[in-house]
């Protein structure tokens, strides 16, 4: 393996640290790798994916069964419609440092129980996804914008548990602060 930390690194550090995981399929596998990619980002600032493109079923990573050394490491098998991965390899050689793999050890234990569907559902939630053309590349830039989207779903939530608007939540508090202080 490189020096560099790519698509098929970071494939292959999900893999061999979700062995316990046995629905990996290709959705499932493109879902963590975005989640992944994107708990480094936050972390580090940069991320290690590259040409990570928004699909009906979120990101997707079109070339990475045709990066160099792939079916070196990596096993693919079919059940029915589904691609399931498996890694070939068990003495993979990754580039990570002890922070960045902790970063992502921390991140795939957040996600990797969550079944595709779910995971699908989340990144259709997140800035990144939302903020791209279908087709384009996914710019994890984006990622600052979750932090106002998710304040927003928390005012909706807010609102319909207790059907008040937020201007009207905020008059309400500012009553009892000043009638209780």
């Amino acid at each position: 393996m490189s020096k560099k930390n790519t698509n098929l690194e970071l494939l292959l550090f999900l893999l061999e640290n979700a062995k316990d995981v046995s629905d990996m399929t290709e959705m499932k596998v493109y879902k963590l790798l975005y989640f992944l990619d994107k708990e480094y980002f936050l972390k580090f600032g940069k991320k290690i994916t590259t040409g990570m493109t928004k699909n009906t079923y979120g990101p997707v990573f079109s070339g990475l069964r045709k990066e160099k050394q792939f079916d070196e490491y990596i096993k693919l098998t079919k059940k029915g419609k589904k691609h399931f991965y498996h890694l070939k390899n068990k003495d993979v050689c990754l580039s990570f440092s002890e922070e960045q793999r902790k970063t992502l050890l921390s991140a795939l234990e957040r996600y990797k129980r969550l079944k595709a569907s779910e995971l699908v559902k989340l990144s259709h939630s997140e800035a990144p996804f939302l903020m791209t053309e279908n087709g384009g590349e996914i710019d994890m830039e984006n990622v600052k914008y979750n932090e106002v989207l998710e304040q927003e779903e928390q005012e909706k939530r807010q609102e319909q548990c207790l059907g008040f608007t937020q201007d009207e939540v905020h008059t309400l508090a500012s009553h009892l602060q000043a009638k209780y202080g």
